[in-house]
């Protein structure tokens, strides 16, 4: 996690940083198995989350993938007729970590395979975006701690690029790496935003003040 902090993300507050966002992709896998279960038998099930598991091997966005790694769990764990995540507790846990020296390793790889360019970076950054604003519902939602949620999804992107324990390829790896840092930059404001961009700033300029102090007029009352 070395290049985050080189680029000036912060690491995330004790218990949002990794372990958490694999928490929610194992939820969605869970409901991806409950929701197969009720219309396939077992093997069939297992096919499924095989080929949802390389579906999001090849996107750019961490959580995808956490996910393709937490439905691929699930498919192996039903074909061997067993319950499915039952390991779940050593899913991209502290204890799994790898080292310094395993990243690097992976680094040399990707830069020896598909270069260290930023190519795409920004329709990375803008995936991630949307997808934010989709989980909210609209706009609205979305800039209440717009500016937060932009900074873990940054420094989530720089945290898994290098992982080994994701199954990206070199050049999804590049992307994800090139998807940090426009983000990073566009935090920093190191690109001009669009119309639409810079409504969603302001909103949660105005809303964030508003939002805290109604809280605190809710906890005194």
């Amino acid at each position: 996690m070395g290049e985050a902090l080189s680029i000036g993300l912060q690491s995330p507050l004790h218990g949002h940083g990794v372990a958490t966002a694999a928490a929610a992709a194992l939820l969605a896998a869970a409901e991806s198995v409950r929701e197969l279960s009720l219309r396939h038998p077992p093997d069939r099930v297992s096919a499924c989350l095989s080929l949802h598991a390389e579906q999001m091997a090849s996107s750019p966005l961490a959580r995808d993938q956490l996910l393709c790694r937490a439905l691929e769990a699930a498919g192996l764990d039903i074909a061997a007729g067993c319950e499915p995540l039952a390991q779940w507790p050593l899913f991209f846990s502290r204890r799994t970590t790898p080292t310094e020296a395993a990243r690097a390793g992976v680094r040399e790889w990707v830069f020896a395979q598909a270069g260290d360019g930023l190519g795409e970076g920004w329709d990375v950054a803008r995936a991630v975006e949307a997808r934010l604003v989709q989980e909210r519902g609209d706009a609205f939602e979305a800039a209440r701690d717009q500016d937060e949620r932009l900074g873990f999804e940054a420094w989530l992107q720089m945290a898994l690029w290098d992982d080994p324990r994701i199954a990206a390829t070199a050049e999804i790896r590049r992307l994800m790496r090139a998807g940090g840092v426009r983000l990073s930059e566009r935090l920093r404001g190191e690109r001009p935003m669009s119309g639409a961009e810079h409504a969603l700033r302001l909103l949660s300029r105005l809303l964030g003040p508003k939002t805290a102090s109604r809280d605190r007029g809710e906890a005194s009352s």
